[in-house]
């Protein structure tokens, strides 16, 4: 289910962190999508874990209009489970909120060696 994320000011800088526990292999990507079919790698984690340090990935005026799509995806089909995802963004009105995924944005696929997390947050004024 997309969420919302009020960004204040047009040059609020807005960041972003994700952590993920799982005792498995994570690797997480934000893409941005900007409308008439544009789509924008934002940042992702390194190969040591899913997680994102806060990162500044850009300015209020950028994300106005558009939202981002987090995806986490790990590589144990028991981890379905278990695995967890939070996220937080900071810099806009609401200051620092944090997200957690519903349940229908986790799905598996290669008869379950993959479980992704595909959570999407709206971006507005």
């Amino acid at each position: 289910m997309r969420k919302d994320y009020k960004v204040g000011d047009k040059n609020n800088k807005i960041k972003l962190k994700a952590t993920i526990g799982t005792p498995g292999i994570a690797h997480t990507k934000v893409f941005q999508f900007l409308g008439g079919g544009q789509v924008k790698l934002i940042t992702e984690s390194n190969v040591d874990s899913g997680n994102i340090q806060e990162t500044l990935i850009g300015k209020g005026s950028d994300f106005i209009g558009s939202f981002i799509r987090i995806i986490d995806s790990s590589q144990w089909s028991q981890l379905y489970e278990t695995i967890v995802g939070k996220y937080g963004i900071s810099g806009g009105f609401a200051g620092i909120q944090p997200y957690s995924y519903d349940e229908d944005d986790k799905s598996s696929s290669n008869n379950g060696q993959f479980v992704i997390i595909d959570m999407e947050i709206n971006f507005k004024k």
